[in-house]
């Protein structure tokens, strides 16, 4: 289900309110990353925006001290819990804000069991609307602010 919401309107203004604070924490978390030579992060994974799950696209990744970092995936690192200095990385990492699947998908009046693994797709890449889809089997009513429209609508106008 394809949904669009007026920018100035009561959901568009948590919309907006929410990205910003998102932008902040990703902001955040590179600055973290960019502390540990590391150019890219993949966040966390029950977050819209922030945290860290792995560092990526260092220098060399090679020089990393193998008693302090794990590769999780190829070319993907994080600190191992065996070590105090890993240890101490990894409390940087918690104490970064994030904004949860579950957050993003209140601000709609989603919610359930489904919503901490799945959020609804968010896009803001237009002047005038705020856009987001949910899944097909959520039951979802939509608020009033919030405005159902076609795949093709919603791809025009999120050129995507």
């Amino acid at each position: 289900m394809y949904f669009k919401v007026k920018i100035e309107s009561k959901i568009g203004i948590k919309f907006k309110s929410i990205a910003e604070r998102g932008e902040k924490c990703v902001e955040s978390a590179l600055q973290l990353a960019d502390v540990y030579g590391s150019k890219s992060i993949r966040g966390n994974n029950f977050s819209v925006w922030g945290g860290i799950s792995s560092f990526c696209e260092f220098d060399n990744p090679n020089a990393l001290d193998s008693k302090i970092w794990k590769e999780v995936r190829k070319g993907e690192y994080f600190p191992k819990m065996n070590t105090k200095i890993g240890k101490s990385i990894n409390a940087e990492i918690d104490n970064l804000n994030t904004i949860s699947k579950i957050e993003l998908n209140n601000i709609v009046g989603l919610d359930g069991e489904d919503s901490m693994f799945s959020s609804i797709g968010f896009n803001r890449n237009n002047k005038e609307y705020f856009g987001f889809t949910t899944w097909d089997n959520s039951g979802y009513q939509h608020q009033e602010d919030c405005i159902e429209i076609t795949e093709t609508e919603y791809k025009e106008l999120f050129k995507l």
